[in-house]
């Protein structure tokens, strides 16, 4: 695998300014970062071709945001300043005149590359610190990062099979995550000592997703074998099962931990009341397999991601569709809220990351650049962090996107 050595800063500034051809597959390579192909890759800088989004722009993106493969884990953030590339010690940048969308600068700032898994990577989440972030693997490890650290904090091993999905603890239990396997398993970790603190055990079939309660007391699993475990987090011992018809692939509680909304294969949302262990309410959603679904963070509503390439805002007391958000051109795995939940952020089979607006259902931003489907996403004190089968990334979101 090779890796480009980047064009000093002043000889890129050169080229760019004087519109001269830049021929990357001539650049010296080193082996600081590996990068899939771009073996004849070129560019042709044309102060006059700044449309939606310039040739330039797209070819640009498109190398900051696929120069490690897939076991590399990368730091972006986003600014409205100059970018820089960074490779360790060499590092070029250019001015925000050559990246533009349609209504604002985007513009990409590479802090760090962080290499250590040796497979896909499928689940990725912050901290509540925002300062840690973790990752889950087909290596069948979750590893714990710090942002500012280029290898892992902590390795997490002992799952059987795949590492599906990994969240941190909340508050009260900040020292703590969970994640969940192909073993048929979810573990308790403790990341200062990483070490297990628990293994929970009783499903019979893979568990795509475990998830902590907002007081840290419970663990929600989801299971393909039909049921959605609720676990006693500090004890490790079993609570109660959830029983569906069809397997789960998710499931989150409510910000007041008295709900519990699922999705499954066969396109049901269903809301538990977990007071009595029954269904709210439970509905065909979408025309293809439901792969996610979250509340928002008053949990008046929530989002259902489908296959069928759509998402669908619901009100949670009523089941009622509220809006259908129509932009991805493939799967769409997961969308999480920004904060002021007016919001949101998706990935999906089509390579992308999408900012929408939920009240209008329009897209306000389309972050491309990843080559494979992007799973998972989370957002965290401006960033977004994002994985796909090639690395994961956070992206700093703008005034502009973070605003209501």
């Amino acid at each position: 695998m090779k890796a480009f050595h980047f064009l000093t800063k002043r000889k890129l500034r050169h080229r760019y300014s004087t519109g001269e051809e830049a021929n990357l597959s001539n650049t010296q390579h080193t082996d600081d970062v590996g990068v899939d192909s771009y073996a004849g890759w070129m560019c042709q800088v044309n102060n006059n071709t700044l449309g939606s989004l310039s040739p330039l722009a797209m070819e640009i993106h498109s190398l900051i945001l696929s120069f490690c493969d897939w076991r590399t884990v990368s730091i972006f953030s986003l600014t409205n300043k100059a970018t820089r590339l960074m490779t360790r010690n060499n590092f070029f940048e250019f001015e925000p005149d050559w990246i533009q969308t349609r209504r604002e600068h985007c513009v990409f700032n590479v802090v760090r590359v962080y290499a250590g898994h040796t497979a896909t990577v499928y689940c990725c989440n912050f901290h509540n610190n925002g300062d840690l972030f973790a990752s889950a693997s087909r290596d069948k490890t979750v590893r714990v990062w710090h942002v500012g650290k280029a290898q892992p904090q902590r390795i997490l091993e002992g799952h059987n099979g795949h590492a599906l999905s990994c969240h941190f603890a909340p508050t009260p239990e900040p020292s703590k995550l969970v994640s969940a396997s192909e073993d048929k398993t979810a573990k308790i970790w403790d990341i200062e000592t990483g070490q297990k603190v628990h293994t929970l055990k009783g499903h019979s079939a893979t568990v795509y997703c475990a998830t902590y309660s907002n007081d840290a007391r419970m663990v929600a699993t989801a299971s393909r074998d039909r049921k959605i475990k609720l676990w006693d987090a500090r004890s490790g011992k079993r609570i109660s099962n959830l029983k569906g018809c069809s397997g789960f692939f998710c499931c989150q509680f409510s910000p007041d931990d008295k709900k519990v909304v699922s999705c499954t294969s066969t396109s049901l949302i269903t809301m538990w009341d977990l007071s009595t262990g029954k269904a709210l309410f439970s509905k065909q959603a979408h025309d293809k397999q439901i792969w996610s679904c979250s509340f928002s963070p008053t949990g008046d509503y929530f989002l259902s991601c489908s296959e069928d390439r759509s998402i669908k805002l619901w009100g949670s007391n009523s089941g009622e569709e509220l809006q259908k958000l129509l932009g991805h051109d493939g799967a769409v795995y997961q969308a999480t809220w920004l904060k002021d939940g007016a919001k949101i952020v998706s990935t999906s089979a089509d390579r992308t990351l999408k900012v929408w607006d939920v009240s209008t259902g329009r897209v306000c931003s389309t972050f491309k650049g990843h080559h494979s489907p992007v799973y998972y996403c989370t957002v965290k004190n401006g960033l977004i962090l994002s994985c796909s089968s090639n690395y994961i990334k956070p992206l700093r979101l703008n005034a502009k996107q973070k605003a209501s």
